[in-house]
């Protein structure tokens, strides 16, 4: 039961943990197969995992955030009131970025540059495992579990939704596990003396190659202090984040600390943690969404309001719209600077 809380406790954290049901559920019924209790305790199992994903809805019905404001599941205009769980999980359920496998997609644009070789190793052995599993799922169900999991959480990537970096970050130790069980499964049908040469020279082989400058894992050739050269790979600190600390710079020069703010959530620590603080910048998710924040913040007579360029495009059109303030976000896409002006 303790395990099905635990899992229930994962997917209130993150909802695509959810994903993993399947293999978890299985393993459980794998383990207990000779049980007599079996099915109590596949019961127990969900009975834990049900209470814990359950109360989350119990809280929201609670605070009267389960239903949307006239049970509208309207996409493009919602409906004004008080923020909802199921919106919420509807809006993220139909929100889609395009197909994971065309031209300019997130695997293209950032996976495969960054790490290519364990994406393709961890398929090609997420495969092996599903294979060879199956057909051993009665012996040992290892290789099984460990494909199991590592698709679903590739299905979830795959399927065409909104993909951000961090959500691939399931899917790297399942891959690596993947490779993982195939190479010791090769090893253990290699006689003793064959392995003990094999090895050494399959690791010997694979630092050589990886560490090609033309493969870029290791070793990359680039511009480096200034300079065209080859460097060593660092992917833990790349500037991913130039676009924002240029936000923060900009509205650090130019807004006051004491005025309101309609920004993104991406620069929202660095406004309210670091010196000097802007007590009032907001999320544009809760200025539009959350009573609290924007009526009580946005909406008094004579408050100062600014919304930074970057947030001019579909994200905040879509969420100020329904407050009448089109021609607003239209005007920040033309500009070219913070729109400021008296709410």
């Amino acid at each position: 039961m303790w395990s099905g809380v635990a899992f229930g406790i994962s997917v209130d954290s993150k909802e695509n943990a959810i994903f993993f049901a399947p293999a978890i559920f299985y393993l459980l019924s794998r383990q207990a197969r000779n049980d007599s209790n079996r099915q109590m305790g596949q019961m127990f199992w969900l009975f834990g995992a049900g209470t814990a994903i359950f109360s989350y809805f119990l809280f929201a019905t609670l605070k009267g955030e389960l239903l949307p404001p006239r049970m509208s599941f309207n996409l493009s205009h919602q409906a004004a009131g008080h923020v909802s769980l199921l919106y919420e999980v509807w809006f993220q359920i139909h929100r889609n970025q395009g197909a994971l496998f065309q031209h300019g997609s997130f695997l293209f644009k950032q996976w495969v540059p960054k790490d290519g070789v364990l994406m393709g190793l961890g398929t090609a052995a997420m495969v092996i495992c599903l294979y060879l599993g199956w057909r051993e799922r009665k012996q040992d169900p290892a290789l099984l579990i460990a494909g199991t999991l590592a698709f679903a959480i590739a299905f979830y990537l795959a399927r065409g939704s909104v993909i951000l970096d961090f959500y691939v970050i399931p899917l790297i130790p399942l891959y690596a596990l993947c490779i993982g069980l195939v190479a010791d499964r090769a090893l253990k049908r290699m006689s003793a003396p064959t392995a003990r040469v094999a090895l050494p020279a399959l690791a010997a082989l694979s630092v050589a190659f990886l560490s090609l400058p033309n493969v870029g894992y290791f070793i990359v050739r680039g511009v480096h202090d200034g300079k065209v050269q080859e460097h060593i790979a660092d992917v833990y600190y790349l500037p991913l984040t130039y676009l924002q600390q240029e936000q923060i710079a900009w509205i650090r020069q130019h807004i006051p600390p004491t005025d309101k703010i309609i920004t993104d959530e991406d620069i929202w620590v660095a406004l309210h943690d670091v010196r000097p603080y802007y007590p009032y910048a907001q999320s544009h998710w809760n200025a539009a969404s959350d009573p609290r924040v924007r009526d009580d913040i946005f909406h008094p007579a004579g408050a100062r309001r600014h919304i930074p360029r970057h947030l001019a495009g579909r994200r905040l059109h879509r969420s100020l719209e329904w407050h009448g303030e089109r021609n607003e976000t239209q005007q920040c896409r033309r500009s070219g600077e913070l729109d400021s002006r008296r709410a």
